[in-house]
């Protein structure tokens, strides 16, 4: 699935900040922005780094940041923006690789507004990338509640808006269903 005119329009103007402590994956996501038409996208490699560019550059459409890295993890840097007033509102989108289920009820409770698959396929990741945004500004304007989650036995209380849940399940079952097309293709099956 290939960007719309309208998507390239939305994404030419975006700045988008990108957290990543791999090298090659921080090269790979830089280049996958430039090919959605993100005209300034700035790679940072851990959340410490992140935090000192927001405080100097305050003006980003969004963060997207890996989930493992040094000083300072996606988790942990996704309460700070969502604990500080004035980065709050910055949408905040986490790349899973849907290895751990962990990594579901973990955004959930850190208050990421959604997940990516950490596919690196413009196909994929672009159109994905935009809806995220979009949901995102929709859930920004949503009343929110705690609800308490229990995952494996373990409660959290969430901060969540209706919204928020619906756009993030919206992003798992297209997870799913990319991973399978995916397993699928490289079997040599095609899907049914």
């Amino acid at each position: 699935m290939n960007l719309t005119a309208a998507q390239q329009q939305v994404s030419q103007g975006l700045r988008i900040l990108v957290v990543e402590d791999m090298l090659t994956q921080a090269m790979r996501l830089g280049r996958l922005m430039s090919s959605i038409g993100v005209q300034h996208a700035k790679c940072v490699r851990n959340g410490a780094e992140a935090i000192s560019v927001v405080k100097t550059e305050p003006d980003w459409d969004a963060v997207v940041s890996d989930i493992n890295m040094p000083e300072m993890d996606g988790f942990e840097l996704c309460r700070y923006f969502k604990s500080t007033e004035g980065y709050k509102k910055i949408p905040f989108i986490l790349l899973v690789s849907l290895k751990d289920p962990n990594d579901v009820v973990n955004a959930l409770s850190c208050g990421a507004d959604n997940f990516l698959l950490k596919e690196f396929d413009k196909d994929y990741f672009g159109p994905r990338l935009l809806q995220a945004l979009k949901n995102a500004s929709i859930s920004a304007q949503a009343a929110t509640a705690k609800v308490p989650v229990n995952f494996n036995g373990d409660w959290r209380d969430v901060q969540i808006s209706a919204a928020q849940v619906a756009a993030m399940l919206i992003s798992t079952f297209n997870m799913a269903v990319h991973e399978r097309a995916v397993r699928l293709y490289d079997s040599g099956r095609k899907p049914a």
